[in-house]
């Protein structure tokens, strides 16, 4: 039992909240870097209305002790419990505190009940949750033995639930909100909606701490990248090859963007939507991957709204996981885009650490410093870029700093 004060770390599911909802992804939409639940822990499966056989959401989840009173759980706001789908689920086989919250309207006493619904299904059906109000909570500092890692808080169906917000230490936050940082420790995740249109569907953040009860895939020669290891694990955009290459699946992603992930990358553009002219600006390349949100479109020129080419998409400003191989890019660009310490070591992760070349056009000092920081043994060089092509083609203003790993001509 969870004590509200004066306890040590927890390391057991019964020293937790019963019924609490953490690792949730989307089969499809989503890389899933979970291997599978550790002893006393659920693994559950919900689906979504628009995936076939087999795809959608899961997670895991403590099992519920129907004899615990709520009343002895002091929990902060916005935390999840009891995730079920009505169509999906049986709704005996999750219940918190003894209510199923599909079934039961009234939601154990320092809850609210929740219902997140699913594009395509009929009125009424879809995801429900009960939630931790935070009423009488000011514990912040022992979270770590609140919640274990993955927590997820602020459940919310961008298109069914729009209002909603996360009232989280005296701030709001949206999980919608691409341009907000999440609360301190969390990470945000999306795993939309098959049946949405628009990138609408449900988001989420996670909690990057704590004690872990579900084993993590190794990911091979991606160290801690996404699972893209040879053999037969499921990757977001296709399955993997034994020599590390991936199969397309046109039409598999929410977003009806088919990406194949290649062992080699000549230019990776991080941030980048491609080439674009406008305003006597160029920026982007015809010939780049180019790493961005998931649902993003290109921002400016003619082809503003379209779809961003060579997407290789990311879940997550602050700390993203590019969906790319160790050591497999000879040039990365930055241009005019924040760098947080998370880009900067997966920058240094996927660049080739032999040939590789990163140039940061016009970056502001907190980004430039973030890259220095974690560049490993790179160092600035004294390089012009005018004879390099296609480097040589981007017009905008501001300095131009190069890296690379050879011994020569450093600044």
């Amino acid at each position: 039992m969870l004590l509200v004060s004066g306890y040590c770390l927890a390391a057991r599911p019964e020293d937790y909240t019963p019924s609490i909802v953490f690792a949730l992804r989307h089969s499809v939409t989503q890389v899933n870097i979970f291997g599978g639940p550790k002893e006393n822990v659920s693994s559950l499966f919900g689906g979504d209305r628009g995936a076939r056989s087999g795809e959608g959401y899961s997670w895991y989840s403590f099992r519920d002790r129907p004899s615990d009173q709520p009343s002895g759980f002091k929990l902060p706001p916005g935390v999840v419990f009891g995730l079920t789908h009505s169509a999906h689920m049986n709704p005996s086989a999750v219940t918190v505190f003894g209510k199923n919250p599909y079934r039961d309207r009234e939601a154990p006493a320092g809850f609210t009940r929740e219902f997140g619904g699913d594009l395509e299904a009929p009125a009424g059906q879809g995801y429900y949750w009960y939630e931790s109000t935070g009423k009488d909570f000011s514990d912040w500092s022992n979270l770590q033995k609140l919640l274990p890692r993955w927590t997820v808080v602020g459940l919310k169906h961008t298109q069914n639930q729009p209002w909603k917000k996360l009232t989280w230490d005296n701030k709001t936050y949206d999980p919608a909100m691409l341009s907000e940082a999440p609360p301190l420790g969390f990470s945000r995740q999306c795993g939309g909606d098959l049946g949405a249109s628009g990138g609408h569907g449900f988001c989420w953040y996670e909690k990057m701490t704590g004690v872990d009860f579900v084993s993590e895939r190794s990911c091979g020669s991606l160290g801690q990248g996404p699972c893209l290891e040879a053999g037969p694990v499921t990757c977001r955009w296709g399955h993997c090859r034994q020599d590390h290459t991936l199969t397309c699946k046109p039409g598999l992603d929410l977003y009806n963007k088919s990406t194949c992930v290649p062992r080699w990358i000549d230019v990776l553009d991080v941030w980048g939507e491609g080439r674009i002219v406008t305003s006597g600006l160029v920026t982007g390349f015809d010939e780049a991957y180019n790493i961005n949100w998931f649902n993003k479109t290109i921002s400016n020129g003619p082809a503003r709204g379209e779809n961003i080419p060579r997407l290789l998409p990311i879940e997550d400003y602050d700390r993203p996981r590019f969906l790319v191989f160790n050591d497999s890019v000879k040039y990365i660009t930055v241009m005019g885009a924040p760098i947080t310490a998370a880009t900067a070591e997966e920058m240094y992760r996927v660049i080739d650490k032999s040939r590789g070349m990163v140039i940061l056009y016009d970056p502001c000092p907190v980004a430039r410093k973030n890259f220095e920081d974690h560049m490993g043994r790179m160092r600035r060089k004294n390089v012009d870029i005018s004879e390099l092509s296609p480097f040589n083609q981007i017009r905008i203003d501001g300095d131009v700093y190069v890296y690379d790993f050879s011994g020569h001509e450093d600044l």
